[in-house]
């Protein structure tokens, strides 16, 4: 879990996604999107299993993506909620 709250805190780590997906099972993601002309926020949630437990867990967050005006990302955190 340190791993994952510096790589989010860091602004990612694609180790840290890798992980979480070889790790978790029976994932289900949901989303809401909220979209304006410099930035488009999305609040998600993510259920899952642990493959070596079978611990359910929850996670969730917002991704908050800044917009330039050729409509191209230029920032993109994932801002979680459980760090």
């Amino acid at each position: 879990m340190q791993m994952m709250k510096k790589a989010i805190k860091d602004g990612g780590d694609s180790r840290v996604f890798k992980h979480f997906f070889q790790n978790s099972t029976e994932l289900k993601h949901f989303w809401t999107i909220v979209e304006s002309d410099k930035e488009t926020a999305v609040s998600w949630g993510v259920v899952g299993k642990r493959l070596e437990t079978g611990d359910i867990f929850t996670l969730t967050g917002k991704d908050v993506a800044k917009i330039n005006d050729e409509q191209k990302i230029i920032y993109l955190p994932v801002i979680g909620d459980n760090v």
